[in-house]
């Protein structure tokens, strides 16, 4: 039988980190409501980012550092919770190359971690 070493895992279960991960994302927005209707007849909602999202706040919000959540992605039980995570963040930083002033740091935030 293998010997575990190392701390134990700050959080144990799927739900519990995922629940964790959308309370991050649900502290950093607002969903305000639009006098339109989409193509479905639903009343339109615009999502409004209070601040941008980063990894590092999402580790902050967590608990845990950067490396802790790159160990987690390698976990079949957390690595959709993440990889959802980052989604979002890189469509976050992809909206603001359209509306940003100065997009240059954008960019080159893009560039260097995205490719």
């Amino acid at each position: 039988m293998a010997v575990k070493i190392g701390r134990p895992k700050a959080y144990s279960t799927t739900e519990a980190f995922t629940t964790r991960v959308q309370d991050y994302f649900d502290t950093i927005t607002m969903d305000v409501p639009m006098e339109l209707k989409n193509n479905k007849g639903e009343d339109a909602v615009e999502t409004v980012y209070l601040k941008p999202p980063s990894i590092m706040a999402l580790c902050n919000h967590l608990g845990i550092t950067s490396e802790t959540l790159g160990q987690y992605g390698k976990d079949p039980m957390f690595s959709e919770a993440i990889t959802c995570a980052r989604q979002l963040i890189l469509e976050r930083k992809l909206e603001m190359l359209t509306t940003a002033k100065n997009p240059r740091g954008i960019m080159f935030d893009l560039s260097a971690n995205y490719g």
